[in-house]
């Protein structure tokens, strides 16, 4: 099959706009709604923007959900203004060296005293390091990402309280449950029934 070099006429297809994923799922399926910057080591008005904006769009909609970020200033965003809101922290093992200081320190989870996340979604491969055990002593629940095969969730799982999927093949599911972003058995304040939590992302350079 070959991409034609334009649309057929009277076709137009795009990425769907946040709303409209929240418009298709109208509550059938619990959400993790990433919010995404460009860069995680800067805060300013656009910022600011995004989380008002997707909160609003997120306050209207019926049905469950949780928000994650890398950016610990998001996740302090939803602390301050709404703290009803089950927030996470994303986060994995940065090196000194390579990723700067600002993004190794996120990766101790450092700044976790002050957004005090109520989930900590770390890479699958830190569940045995102390800023993984200290989280969960201070109340988070420790979640792992992204998990891909039989053999990484046996050597995360005794770290970790739930897990992010991807490629659910591998697990014996029909390629049809994949949704193509992120599946697990996930929700650190209710149940929610496994193989039905969808992740979308709220992203500061597709929000125009």
């Amino acid at each position: 099959m070959v991409t034609p070099s334009a649309a057929p006429k009277g076709y137009y297809q795009h990425v769907p706009l946040f709303s409209d994923v929240l418009d298709v799922v109208a509550g059938r399926a619990p959400l993790i709604v990433e919010y995404k910057f460009s860069n995680n080591r800067a805060w300013d008005e656009r910022s600011e923007e995004l989380m008002e904006k997707g909160h609003a769009l997120l306050e209207a909609y019926d049905g469950p959900y949780v928000i994650e970020s890398f950016h610990p200033g998001a996740v302090n965003w939803y602390k301050e203004h709404h703290p009803e809101v089950c927030r996470g922290q994303l986060s994995w093992p940065a090196k000194l060296s390579k990723n700067g200081a600002a993004e190794w320190a996120a990766g101790l989870l450092a700044f976790d005293w002050l957004s005090r996340p109520d989930f900590v979604a770390y890479d699958w491969t830190g569940g045995a390091s102390p800023q993984v055990k200290l989280a969960r002593s201070m109340g988070a629940m420790p979640v792992s990402w992204t998990v891909r095969s039989s053999d990484e969730l046996a050597q995360c799982a005794p770290y970790f309280d739930r897990h992010i999927f991807e490629e659910l093949s591998h697990f014996g599911i029909p390629p049809h449950e994949d949704f193509a972003a992120s599946w697990g058995n996930y929700r650190p304040m209710g149940d929610f029934p496994p193989h039905e939590v969808w992740r979308f992302t709220c992203d500061t350079a597709r929000q125009r």
